[in-house]
């Protein structure tokens, strides 16, 4: 790593130690010509669970016998592994990218992180980009081997029947898969559940944000903090 070189992490707005944002760019020297992009390295759930629940989940202090709630087998489905299972069910059959509710998995930015991000970003230079409207959900030009990844601005609409006190809108991180053929989605879903990963240094793949994906997340922030 290069003196000048510029790393910033962002946690997630859950406050999951297991959801982290990591963007990494390296200026160019004057020897050399830079990639002119900022590395996205993403940290997220793994849900890799044990198989069974464990005993003390379900039992009372004042009772000897196993108590199955409807809470206690959801919290412990949320973290399993039978939830890759799930997620690699509806990809294999061509349904994770019609439902928000079957995504891998999501990253809230805090809103004081947000001037933090757009400084990160601005250091990719590009003309300005005439935008027709402010996208609420923009993939990034460049997905990975395996994964595509969105940045979202999240209203929290579709809860508004559940809570009609909605937080304020929030610039969110969203990974998917990547549409492939039935063969390479069942050769895909099979290691997903079982664990596999695409990169072995923890975060679960690696995307490049160029400068028309700077200057539209830039535009979304800038939304954001308009409307608050």
């Amino acid at each position: 790593m290069k003196k000048n070189d510029i790393n910033e992490y962002f946690g997630c707005g859950c406050h999951d130690l297991n959801h982290v944002v990591h963007l990494s760019y390296f200026p160019p020297s004057s020897k050399e010509i830079g990639d002119n992009v900022i590395y996205v390295h993403l940290f997220l759930n793994e849900w890799r669970g044990c198989l069974f629940p464990h005993w003390s989940e379900f039992i009372t202090l004042d009772k000897c016998c196993s108590i199955y709630t409807k809470k206690n087998l959801l919290d412990f489905y949320n973290n399993s592994i039978y939830k890759r299972f799930a997620i690699a069910a509806k990809y294999l059959f061509n349904k994770l990218n019609e439902a928000k509710t079957t995504l891998l998995d999501t990253t809230l930015f805090n809103a004081q992180d947000l001037n933090r991000l757009n400084d990160m970003l601005s250091n990719l230079k590009s003309e300005e980009i005439e935008i027709q409207e402010i996208p609420k959900v923009y993939e990034l030009e460049r997905p990975s081997s395996t994964y595509r990844l969105q940045f979202v601005i999240e209203d929290w609409e579709r809860y508004a029947d559940f809570d009609p006190m909605l937080p304020p809108p929030e610039l969110s991180t969203n990974i998917l898969f990547k549409k492939r053929n039935f063969i390479k989605r069942f050769w895909i879903a099979l290691k997903y559940s079982f664990g596999h990963v695409t990169s072995n240094y923890g975060n679960i793949d690696e995307f490049e944000i160029t400068p028309k994906d700077a200057w539209v997340i830039r535009k979304m922030i800038e939304k954001l903090q308009n409307e608050k």
